[in-house]
């Protein structure tokens, strides 16, 4: 998927200072560093493992996922609003059957109901925000 996005969307977005074509070398030369540092990042998180745990670990990472995507410039600021959403839902919909079952059991389809219906809330909520703030700047 983030192959075909280095095609279609990222050129025109991120790289504007060129054509279409150097755009996308440009992009599949990013998309290879993350294979070039990937057994970087594994060691050195695997030490942070050993040292001080799992938890220490996660933490870390999912500070340093925060702090990266959100400092973009205000043009580029929802793509990475964008990449944080979807790795909270990646991690958020790990649960979200766990969370859905057991309200059932325990309350009631009704209850699974409520539960999506405030996720949608809440989504609009900050599609809302997000539209107003980008208004007043």
């Amino acid at each position: 998927m983030f192959g075909i996005a280095c095609v279609l969307v990222f050129p025109q977005v991120f790289f504007l200072f060129t054509d279409t074509l150097n755009g996308m070398l440009y992009d599949f030369a990013i998309f290879s560093m993350t294979f070039v540092s990937w057994p970087f990042g594994t060691a050195i998180f695997m030490g942070i493992q050993r040292q001080w745990g799992r938890s220490v670990k996660l933490t870390v990472s999912l500070f340093l996922l925060g702090t990266v995507t959100a400092n973009f410039a205000p043009r580029f600021r929802y793509t990475g609003a964008a990449l944080t959403s979807d790795f909270a839902w990646l991690f958020g919909a790990a649960f979200a059957p766990l969370i859905a079952l057991g309200l059932s059991v325990h309350f009631g389809l009704s209850a699974v109901s409520w539960y999506l219906i405030s996720g949608a809330l809440c989504t609009l909520l900050a599609l809302y925000i997000n539209r107003r703030l980008e208004a007043a700047a």
